[in-house]
């Protein structure tokens, strides 16, 4: 009875900004001890490069040659906004997925080329997270708004 009313208890302070700070923290674990961090988006596996400080953000893809065709880079940011991204010193196209503090995909730029530099895109909602993946790879696994992420 006892683990039970426990449990109880503890579930009715269980949210959902918790439960991401859970999946955040358990995101920067992971990266301090060198394990791989993965996104699921519509039921595919996306291995992620975590940025979470305002430096590696600025920073994002830029001067990479590429990206590992099942791997993105995850960005995580201090608060819920219309967050732009910008092709500064890319060397490849790229697909852009923002996602909400929810979770849910809110805004997608499809094939966004190194030389539309310095145009920044930006979710036309606001957005807490942005995932960037291969050109093509939203196209290829039907990624569409809406669609629920989870973070490991």
């Amino acid at each position: 009875k006892t683990t039970l009313c426990y449990f109880v208890f503890w579930l009715s302070f269980f949210s959902v900004s918790y439960a991401q700070d859970m999946l955040e923290n358990s995101a920067n674990f992971k990266k301090l001890f060198n394990q791989e961090n993965y996104v699921v988006l519509a039921e595919t596996h996306v291995i992620v490069d975590i940025v979470d400080s305002k430096s590696e953000r600025a920073k994002g893809l830029s001067g990479r040659t590429s990206l590992k065709p099942d791997a993105g880079m995850f960005f995580i940011f201090d608060t819920v906004g219309k967050h732009g991204i910008w092709m500064k010193e890319m060397k490849f196209p790229i697909d852009i997925v923002w996602i909400d503090q929810n979770m849910e995909v809110v805004y997608i730029e499809n094939d966004v080329s190194p030389d539309t530099y310095p145009k920044t895109f930006a979710p036309t909602s606001p957005a807490r997270y942005v995932l960037e993946l291969n050109a093509g790879f939203v196209k290829k696994y039907g990624i569409k708004v809406g669609d629920q992420a989870t973070l490991f």
